[in-house]
């Protein structure tokens, strides 16, 4: 993955990320609110004028832009995982910012979560062994990507 790629991918990422933060901080604004035919119009105007949810709008239109040029120099399996690195920074910007839980479920949540996304492997012969390596891009450009963690495989060659 070229470095402009990575770059698209992560701002589409992050903007996707802060677009849910904006939308968070404007329901916040706005309250707890329920939908009936009485109070559509004078709630969706208040939804449609809150600043926040505006710019949470705005961010996720940034964002498609952005992430339709990043697919357009990436394969869908490589870039679509990377959302996991959304999880992340929305888990601690929430907490930072709203106070929400961050509690060792969560966090286990968000971890299994980012590991056991199916990501890219390009295997590496060694000795007749096959190694297979994660890391955060693009320390390792043609290996698989993974946000949280480093890890290496070793199979054996098929013996058959």
């Amino acid at each position: 993955m070229s470095a402009l790629s990575f770059t698209l991918v992560m701002c589409g990422v992050l903007l996707n990320a802060v677009a849910q933060l904006l939308l968070k901080a404007g329901t916040n604004a706005v309250g707890q609110f329920e939908f009936s035919m009485e109070n559509a119009l004078p709630v969706g105007w208040k939804l449609a004028t809150e600043p926040h949810i505006v710019g949470g709008l705005a961010c996720y239109v940034v964002s498609v832009v952005v992430w339709i040029m990043a697919l357009s120099r990436v394969e869908v399996s490589i870039a679509y995982p990377m959302l996991s690195v959304g999880y992340v920074v929305n888990a601690i910007a929430a907490w930072y910012l709203f106070g929400e839980a961050m509690s060792p479920m969560r966090l286990a949540g968000i971890g299994v979560e980012t590991e056991s996304t199916p990501i890219r492997r390009t295997p590496r012969k060694i000795n007749g062994n096959t190694l297979v390596l994660r890391s955060i891009p693009p320390a390792l450009p043609n290996a698989a990507i993974n946000p949280l963690w480093f890890m290496v495989r070793v199979s054996q060659p098929n013996c058959s």
